[in-house]
């Protein structure tokens, strides 16, 4: 008979929790973990790490209402945090600030901010992070953020999220939202299919809104404030009723610094250059008007846009009136509003459609002296424009202020739209100057050669 089947190994003992991925962080594998770590925290900041690959399922919002960090990470394929389509991911507010890295925030769902609700909080930072299929039944589908410090997103994805209302990603207002290296897609909303600016400042840096929609806005909607788009952020394939690509009101200002993406150029610009930094309590020759000044003058009732109070080719700037001139920042106000004449004063003019010179380096410090353009208010086709077919595009801002790009392709050489690089003509074919595509050769001639740039040189 067969010999008997040797016995079972003895069971291997239970795996060691996994270390946390930072120094001195807490590790968090379920709801609970995450929860009392925070909870936990008291006056003092807590790192999080969660392990590679883990799902966690939130039955209600996590919650941080003191001025704290909390920081959590993952890594590798980073770990997910699911709100299941019931109930936002976050909610923070009394200066709690908050740093997401490596995770996946899906699923989440609430009035404002379907993944994220902050009001009255500190910054915010998705770092390498994907926010998916979160949803609001008013404002922020993916980010809501009030009065709060700043938005961060870097290097880090939103998409398929929605609002009913405003921002089918994010909807901000007096708070600075900053975006590099990121993108948004088949996001929607009413207002902003993707971004959505009440007031505040907001930047996309090297950037993509694609694929979005809404009523009015379908990949940017700025009703006030300062937003600017630059280093080759791209706004593509979005649709709207009106502003395709973006659209804002005249108290809001939309800029694009270039470089463009290669192969697109920015139309109907104002070129200006900012040549200094924000205004401060020692440099009052060129301290702006305050909310409160304008707020008690003409010019607040003419829709004077915020962006021209930092501006040195101001309409409002006389350097020779003898009444509120632009050091209003501290003693003169009372005098401006007791003095004002409207509406011939220097003070009141009509807000121009489109807006002049920004100065105020609210964006990013390294764009002090660079060219700004600014679009119209609204824009109905991809941006920035690009390059027509026959004409080739470049990477160099110069050759980004004017349809003609960087001049006609040259003859033996096709361009198609958006692109910088000339295509051989192919056999069979010649191609003349300004070439979209190859023309075939005339029935009856042929030749093998590429590059040819006239029919003349097709031979039997």
């Amino acid at each position: 008979p067969s010999p008997p089947a040797p016995p079972s190994p003895p069971p291997l003992p239970p795996l060691s929790p996994m270390p946390p991925l930072i120094p001195g962080a807490v590790s968090a594998a379920t709801e609970d973990d995450l929860r009392s770590s925070i909870a936990q925290a008291g006056e003092g900041d807590v790192n999080i790490s969660v392990a590679p690959g883990a799902h966690i399922k939130l039955a209600s919002e996590l919650e941080c209402n003191s001025s704290i960090t909390v920081t959590i990470v993952s890594s590798g394929e980073g770990a997910t945090l699911d709100g299941q389509g019931r109930n936002r991911l976050f909610s923070l507010k009394g200066g709690c600030s908050l740093t997401l890295r490596g995770l996946a925030l899906v699923n989440g769902r609430a009035e404002h901010g379907g993944a994220l609700h902050a009001q009255g909080a500190g910054d915010i930072e998705l770092i390498d992070a994907t926010i998916k299929g979160c949803s609001a039944t008013h404002m922020g589908g993916a980010v809501y953020a009030r009065d709060s410090g700043t938005v961060s997103l870097i290097h880090s994805t939103v998409t398929e999220c929605l609002a009913v209302e405003d921002g089918g990603a994010t909807s901000t207002g007096n708070t600075k939202l900053i975006v590099m290296e990121s993108s948004f897609s088949d996001c929607s909303a009413k207002r902003g299919g993707a971004v959505h600016v009440s007031n505040g400042t907001s930047s996309l840096i090297h950037s993509q809104i694609a694929n979005c929609s809404a009523t009015f806005g379908g990949g940017l909607y700025a009703a006030g404030g300062h937003t600017l788009l630059g280093n080759e952020t791209l706004i593509r394939n979005c649709s709207a009723t009106e502003g395709s690509s973006f659209l804002h009101d005249d108290r809001a200002a939309v800029v694009y610094a270039l470089p463009a993406p290669p192969g697109r150029w920015v139309p109907g610009s104002v070129l200006c250059e900012v040549d200094r930094k924000d205004c401060d309590e020692e440099n009052l020759g060129l301290c702006p008007f305050d909310a409160d000044s304008l707020d008690q003058c003409v010019a607040a009732s003419l829709g004077i846009p915020e962006i021209l109070r930092y501006t040195r080719c101001n309409p409002f700037y006389d350097p020779e009136s003898k009444l509120c001139k632009l050091n209003l920042c501290s003693g003169k106000k009372k005098a401006c509003r007791q003095t004002l004449d409207p509406p011939t004063s220097w003070y009141c003019p009509a807000p121009n459609e489109e807006q002049k010179c920004i100065h105020k380096s609210v964006y990013v410090p390294s764009l002090l002296n660079k060219s700004f353009h600014i679009p119209t208010r609204r824009v109905d086709t991809d941006f920035p424009h690009p390059c027509s077919a026959g004409f080739l595009g470049s990477a160099e801002p110069n050759s980004q202020s004017s349809g003609h790009c960087a001049g006609p392709c040259t003859a033996g050489k096709y361009c198609k739209e958006a692109t910088s690089q000339e295509l051989p003509c192919t056999r069979g074919h010649y191609c003349g100057k300004m070439s979209p595509l190859p023309q075939q050769c005339p029935a009856g001639t042929y030749s093998n050669a590429t590059n040819l740039t006239g029919a003349s040189e097709c031979t039997n």
